[in-house]
């Protein structure tokens, strides 16, 4: 599985190390495997990250999918800290895992704000 995707705020910037290390701890959180997080741009020279996540995730087979045959896997991942920028890695990366529920709560407001997802994935 591979994504790319930018980030940009109005008042918040980020280093490359840090987006490679939130995009690892997030997709570790998960369950995805084989994680390589790549990024350009970012501080001290250009306020836009360039992310490119490469990573495996265990999927059900088709047909399991409307028996909901599988195993479902419960995550709870809590941001506390660069609302803004987790949130958006959040989303995107849950768009190609199998999410069987989810409960998002919390506000952010750029960088400020906390945020809890409470995620059911299907696996194998």
């Amino acid at each position: 599985m591979t994504q790319k995707f930018s980030f940009s705020s109005f008042n918040s910037y980020y280093s490359c190390d840090y987006v490679e290390r939130r995009a690892e701890v997030l997709l570790e959180a998960l369950g995805a495997q084989d994680i390589n997080v790549k990024c350009r741009g970012g501080l001290p020279d250009f306020d836009i990250n360039w992310i490119n996540a490469e990573y495996s995730v265990l999927l059900t087979a088709e047909a399991d999918k409307a028996t909901t045959v599988g195993q479902v896997l419960s995550r709870n991942i809590r941001i506390k800290e660069s609302c803004d920028l987790n949130d958006r890695m959040m989303r995107k990366f849950l768009s190609e895992f199998e999410v069987y529920a989810q409960d998002r709560r919390g506000v952010c407001n750029d960088s400020r704000g906390r945020l809890n997802y409470d995620v059911l994935l299907l696996s194998q």
